[in-house]
């Protein structure tokens, strides 16, 4: 599903939209309300791609919609937007292929359309174990237990990043003599205060 962005905040014009693709995508599309012909009616790109089909294990999908937040920099004139976002093969949950993340990417563009689209891959993020504050192009974060998915949209509140996820195999409560559930799991990510410093505020969008 497309996220459709209101730069204006509530006054209902539509500037931009992200979406996912099970390719392990994220795309923007910027609106140009004051366009006079189709060919400037709109333009867009591909700005993460996590895919790593090289890896064994890194054939990432998105079966999620974007969670957008946008935020103000301590320092920064323009604003940021923070692309909220977790990889999971929801059509099969037990898969035991692939090692997912959630991720966290830095659209530094914001509500500016950006002269062009560059796609931020694995190696341009840090681990959220890092601590690293300073991630340029933003964070994954790295999940409890082996072939843990994500498989639902996050949501973003107050500073908060909140995302469930699920496992194949419950470790906490192994039973041998009965089916196993697997595991489900919330997480809740403090970026106003850890990862995007003091004072910078998100806001849903």
């Amino acid at each position: 599903d497309l996220h459709r962005v209101d730069r204006r905040q509530r006054q209902m014009c539509i500037r931009d939209s992200y979406a996912t693709d099970v390719g392990g995508r994220i795309w923007r599309f910027d609106f140009n309300e004051y366009n006079t012909t189709p060919d400037d009616f709109a333009k867009g790109g591909i700005i993460a791609d996590i895919n790593e089909p090289s890896k064994e294990d890194g054939n990432r999908r998105f079966f999620n919609s974007p969670d957008i937040s946008l935020y103000t920099p301590t320092g920064v004139s323009n604003s940021q937007i923070l692309v909220s976002v977790g990889s999971g093969y929801r059509a099969h949950p037990l898969s035991t292929l692939t090692t997912d993340y959630h991720f966290l990417i830095r659209d530094l563009s914001g509500s500016q359309t950006p002269s062009e689209y560059t796609a931020v891959r694995m190696p341009d993020l840090e681990s959220w174990a890092s601590g690293n504050a300073s991630s340029v192009n933003g964070w994954y974060v790295p999940l409890q237990q082996n072939y843990e998915k994500v498989l639902a949209d996050s949501v973003t509140s107050d500073g908060l990043v909140m995302f469930t996820t699920y496992a194949p195999q419950n470790l906490d409560d192994p039973d041998t003599c009965e089916g196993d559930l697997g595991k489900a799991r919330l997480y809740i990510l403090a970026v106003s205060y850890t990862h995007l410093r003091a004072h910078e505020t998100l806001r849903y969008l």
